[in-house]
């Protein structure tokens, strides 16, 4: 008998399976890719890396980036994948909320810590240009000492007149001003040994007069930062446009019209250094003219009010929101 076709010799059929058919993988979008690469591991840790080094040395406010490198690594982990949608949105917007609230704090200490830095930056500045021309304004006192006693001057437990330090010995000219932008804030260092009530600052330029309230008391050998919020709210730095000061400010007040205003500094103040050495490493110069204020206090135990001279850096500035780009 013959064999059933497609059987083997032992009687059981063979059955042939045919060779497996490649598939086609779907071809992505462009921009499906570009997202891909955006929320690769490498990628979202060098914008993170990015971020926090723009964020903690120039400009706080990158710190936005790395939250939102924060939510993209949360999207490509999968965290909620698979979940509801309405699972999803509210996953995203309780970690969006976090960040926002931990970001803000976080911006408010840095931005705190920078300015202190700055400060103390400024205080040193200001106090090596004072050892540079051999200015120093503390009082020395004078102390007696009685003579020796003898049989006919017994010794007297009184100290003598002249050796009784009066506990409100003050020095000439106790303010100094380590750190000050008319914009932002001034840092008034009291190197007195009385407390001083700071009253306000005078500052003059030409016919202009521009009078800054500080109304705040600076104990002996402290410094005190107070805020001072003038002028426009978003203000922007203007290039040299003349070698003096009278040619810049002529040539300013032609072509800005009513945007623009003087923004004063402390000749020592770090923001004032920075700006200028920005506009030197553009090939551009920095114009500001070189003042006095006068800064008005009272002391500690004594009657009237007292005024100082103070160094003043006056600069031209420009309203960001309204004034023309260069």
């Amino acid at each position: 008998m013959s064999s059933m076709p497609g059987a083997g010799d032992n009687g059981h059929e063979t059955v042939h399976i045919p060779p497996p058919v490649n598939a086609t993988e779907p071809k992505k979008s462009l921009w499906t890719n570009i997202f891909a690469f955006i929320e690769h591991p490498f990628t979202l840790g060098a914008f993170f890396l990015l971020g926090g080094l723009v964020g903690a040395i120039l400009f706080t406010p990158a710190f936005v980036i790395c939250a939102v490198c924060i939510l993209l690594g949360f999207h490509r982990s999968g965290v909620v994948s698979g979940r509801s949608t309405k699972v999803q949105v509210v996953s995203y917007v309780v970690l969006a909320v976090v960040l926002a609230v931990g970001g803000y704090f976080l911006y408010q200490r840095l931005d705190s810590a920078l300015q202190r830095m700055q400060t103390e930056f400024a205080k040193k500045i200001s106090d090596s240009m004072k050892e540079r021309h051999g200015t120093n304004d503390k009082a020395e006192v004078k102390v007696d000492h009685p003579a020796e006693p003898s049989s006919s001057n017994p010794t007297s437990n009184k100290p003598p007149e002249s050796a009784v330090v009066s506990k409100h010995k003050t020095i000439k000219n106790p303010l100094e001003i380590v750190a000050f932008n008319s914009g932002q804030d001034i840092s008034v260092s009291n190197n007195g040994p009385v407390s001083v009530y700071a009253i306000r600052l005078l500052v003059n330029e030409g016919n202009f007069s521009k009078s800054f309230g500080l109304n705040s008391e600076i104990g002996p050998g402290k410094t005190k930062t107070i805020p001072i919020r003038d002028g426009f709210v978003k203000v922007r730095t203007l290039r040299g446009l003349g070698d003096t000061w009278s040619e810049h400010l002529k040539k300013a007040l032609a072509q800005y019209g009513n945007c623009w205003q003087f923004t004063f500094f402390s000749q020592s103040d770090a923001r004032l250094f920075q700006i200028r050495d920005h506009y030197i490493s553009e090939g551009e110069s920095f114009i500001y003219d070189k003042g006095m204020g006068t800064i008005y206090y009272r002391l500690d135990g004594f009657q009237g009010t007292k005024e100082e001279k103070v160094p003043i850096a006056i600069t031209v500035t420009l309203d960001a929101a309204i004034c023309p780009g260069p």
